[in-house]
C-alpha cells in the first residue's frame, strides 16, 4: 500500500476556509430544520456541496465504508489503480489550495469514477475539517 499524502487544510482565510465557513452554515441551518434533523452531519454536508459537484441533478453515488487505514480514499479505492489514487489526492489538493469550486471544475473535466471518487472524498474531509473546526 502506497502512503497516504495528508492534505493542509490552509487558514480560515483562504478560498478553503471561506468555503468550511459557508458549508458550516448550510449544515447548520440545515440541522435546525425539523424534517431533516435525523439526517448525519456527514449527509448534510454532502447535501450541501451536491450542487456544485452534480449541477445536472445527478444523485451522488453510493459510497463504501472506508477502512481506517484508508480513511483519506473512499474504501472502493483501495485496490484502485495508484494513478487513479493519486489524480483524487491531487483534486483534493487543488480544492484544498483553491477553494471548492476550483476543485470541482477540475474533477468535471475527468471521468465520471474520478468525479464520484473525489466527491466522496471531498464530502469526508470536508466532514472531518468542520467538526474539527467545531463549524458543525
Amino acid at each position: 500500500m502506497e502512503p497516504q499524502t495528508e492534505v493542509n487544510f490552509g487558514p480560515h482565510d483562504s478560498a478553503w476556509g471561506k468555503d468550511l465557513e459557508k458549508t458550516g452554515k448550510e449544515v447548520a441551518e440545515k440541522k435546525s430544520t425539523p424534517e431533516i434533523k435525523h439526517y448525519s452531519d456527514r449527509d448534510l454536508v454532502k447535501q450541501a456541496i451536491k450542487p456544485m459537484a452534480y449541477p445536472s441533478g445527478k444523485p451522488a453515488p453510493l459510497q463504501e465504508q472506508s477502512s481506517e487505514e484508508d480513511k483519506f480514499l473512499p474504501g472502493y479505492l483501495k485496490d484502485a489503480d495508484p494513478k487513479i489514487k493519486n489524480q483524487v489526492e491531487k483534486l483534493l489538493e487543488d480544492t484544498v489550495r483553491n477553494g471548492l469550486a476550483s476543485g470541482i471544475n477540475e474533477a468535471r473535466k475527468t471521468s465520471p469514477f474520478i468525479l464520484d471518487a473525489y466527491h466522496d472524498a471531498l464530502i469526508d474531509k470536508l466532514h472531518n475539517e468542520l467538526k474539527k473546526r467545531k463549524m458543525i
